[in-house]
């Protein structure tokens, strides 16, 4: 009885503390009511659906995958900074909302949280909520969302096959996008806690240059090689204009044995590695140099 009376109080703290937390993509406690019976929390109302039916259905592009992994982050990271720690990161745990943004649900209940396949070793082992046990789990959902599966040793395996075999997607995914991936996961993932990002803030600029390799590999994989004629819809026009029009016979067919245009394929790169916010790009008059908008501290 004397423990449940203490975890009783703690968890009103928590649930307390988690209400001063406002965050576009943390589901808000409105209230905390202490009753004989228990606790009755009034949330903030979110329509969606769980992010595991999301993911179930695979609906969404590798994009979606990628922006609800950084808003997830930013949910988390949010409530780290005021000393909170979630202690229920999985999927059944986030929603994507009708709007096309995600929820994290509240932090504070971990109290109540049963064991979970996306635990951290060492609360699986029955150790108490904390920051490297959410970096931990974030890290499994990140490999889920974009390999779809599981299991750490699965993704990586995954992850092999896709690069060996040139299938990771040649209009969204690239050799680099894979590695910086790996350089996040990895780094969530690690054995010891002391060993994984330190926070989720730190992770976000990773994940903000995986996101951008994946559009840039996304923009140049739309550009064809090469645009062939076609010949079915060209001669029919031709014959049309000798029967119909003789006096442009001349004109129709230097149009049509002109040259076929080619199309260059092109690359794009990213012109900076700078961790964190970089926007607004200006070239100056001579083409010789970019400014641009940073966060960066110089």
């Amino acid at each position: 009885a004397q423990w449940e009376a203490v975890g009783a109080v703690r968890l009103i703290e928590d649930l307390e503390s988690a209400r001063d937390l406002r965050h576009p993509h943390v589901q808000q406690v409105i209230d905390v009511l202490p009753r004989e019976a228990g606790v009755l929390v009034v949330l903030e109302p979110v329509r969606g659906i769980p992010l595991s039916q999301w993911m179930a259905r695979r609906g969404g592009r590798m994009n979606d995958s990628l922006r609800f992994a950084a808003q997830t982050a930013d949910a988390l990271s949010a409530g780290h900074q005021i000393g909170l720690t979630h202690g229920m990161v999985h999927p059944d745990f986030v929603i994507v909302g009708d709007d096309g943004f995600l929820k994290l649900r509240p932090f504070g209940l971990a109290a109540l949280a049963p064991s979970s396949p996306y635990d951290a070793p060492e609360r699986a082992a029955g150790g108490a909520s904390a920051v490297a046990a959410d970096v931990y789990s974030f890290g499994l959902l990140l490999g889920e969302l974009v390999t779809g599966r599981r299991s750490p040793d699965s993704q990586q395996q995954l992850l092999k096959e896709m690069l060996d075999e040139q299938i990771a997607g040649s209009s969204s995914w690239s050799e680099e996008a894979a590695q910086d991936f790996e350089h996040v996961r990895s780094g969530c993932l690690a054995p010891e806690p002391r060993k994984r990002w330190s926070s989720l803030a730190n992770v976000r600029p990773a994940l903000d240059r995986l996101r951008e390799r994946v559009e840039f590999a996304s923009l140049v994989g739309s550009v064809p090689e090469q645009v062939p004629a076609s010949r079915s819809s060209i001669w029919p026009w031709v014959i049309g204009a000798v029967i119909v029009l003789p006096g442009l016979i001349f004109l129709t067919i230097g149009t049509v044995t002109r040259e076929t245009p080619q199309v260059v394929r092109t690359s794009v790169k990213p012109l900076t590695e700078d961790a964190g916010y970089t926007a607004e790009p200006a070239v100056s008059r001579d083409g010789q140099m970019i400014a641009f908008v940073s966060d960066r501290e110089t």
